[in-house]
């Protein structure tokens, strides 16, 4: 499925978990989610939740394609990332939010472990 429905530019958003990506300069491509109320401009997308996608899928999913995304933008002195481009792009994911679910929290102690064995790593000269 694709995110066509889904995507919206918003300056208000509410209090829900919504995908962010930047879409203009030194950080296009990147993605966060956000969590608090807020607000934000132009240079954002903000793809909001529902029952096809997990928010936190979708970053992971984001942050896995972030250098296909650049390698799609446009400008001169900057690189830039249309709403269009995103709310085009299929986003290839497991066939059930649940699976997605399962799929993030395999990610996310993953991330943990890299996290802990960074921390082991820098404090390995303290040890010797």
């Amino acid at each position: 499925p694709n995110l066509d429905g889904y995507l919206f530019r918003i300056y208000l958003l509410s209090r829900t978990v919504v995908l962010l990506i930047a879409m203009y300069g030194a950080t296009v491509g990147k993605s966060s989610l956000l969590k608090i109320e807020a607000c934000t401009n132009q240079a954002i997308c903000a793809i909001l939740p529902n029952n096809s996608f997990y928010s936190p899928f979708l970053k992971y999913y984001f942050e896995g394609i972030s250098s296909y995304l650049v390698s799609l933008s446009s400008g001169s002195a900057r690189d830039n990332i249309s709403q269009e481009t995103i709310k085009n792009h299929t986003v290839f994911s497991p066939a059930t939010f649940s699976e997605q679910k399962k799929l993030v929290a395999l990610l996310e102690n993953i991330d943990r472990k890299i996290v802990l064995n960074r921390e082991i790593n820098r404090n390995l000269p303290l040890a010797a």
